[in-house]
């Protein structure tokens, strides 16, 4: 939601809503990896909320001894993705 709308319908000042968003952590509240094999057209979902809203997450696959293989941002809501946010890896493991 836009800082504009959420201040109004907040019923607090522009500046408070933009501070406090600021300040506030984003929180990634779940992950389903269970249509995550590894290949190209598989899906990680990530439920994830703010405090004005999310529109993309970074992602970053790791190997067990934590070396990214892949990292890219989910589709974004902005662009025709709907919650949860999608990651799909873009090369084959």
């Amino acid at each position: 939601m836009p800082y504009v709308e959420l201040a109004s319908a907040k019923g607090l000042p522009l500046f408070t809503v933009m501070l406090t968003d600021y300040l506030k952590a984003p929180l990634v509240d779940a992950i389903d990896r269970s249509g995550y094999r590894g290949q190209v057209g598989d899906i990680i979902r990530i439920r994830a909320s703010a405090y004005a809203g999310v529109t993309a997450v970074n992602v970053a696959i790791r190997a067990p001894d934590l070396t990214v293989r892949e990292q890219g941002r989910s589709c974004s809501l902005g662009r025709g993705c709907t919650l949860p946010l999608r990651y799909g890896p873009r090369t084959n493991r």
